[in-house]
């Protein structure tokens, strides 16, 4: 069953712009990571460099390591569950 995620990570600066560390760390073919802040670049402070992430859609093993990973908080986890017709 797929999760929705929401967590604590660091912006990294790469040569193609920042980018969400949780998704450096723990790439995925078709999840999708992203900023809840939407911050521009531009606005992003050094310290703390902290933003809260949405992460989709998230398998067991990926939740286990994201909850796993030091370098991330896991605030929340929910199960996505089929809306009935």
């Amino acid at each position: 069953m797929p999760y929705t995620v929401r967590l604590l990570t660091r912006w990294q600066a790469t040569d193609t712009g920042n980018q969400i560390e949780a998704a450096l760390l723990h790439p995925r073919s078709g999840v999708a990571y992203s900023d809840v802040t939407r911050q521009l670049d531009s606005n992003i402070v050094p310290a703390p460099n902290a933003l809260v992430a949405e992460v989709y859609p998230v398998d067991d093993s990926l939740l286990a390591a994201l909850d796993a990973d030091p370098n991330l908080i896991v605030l929340w986890s929910e199960p996505d569950v089929e809306t009935p017709k």
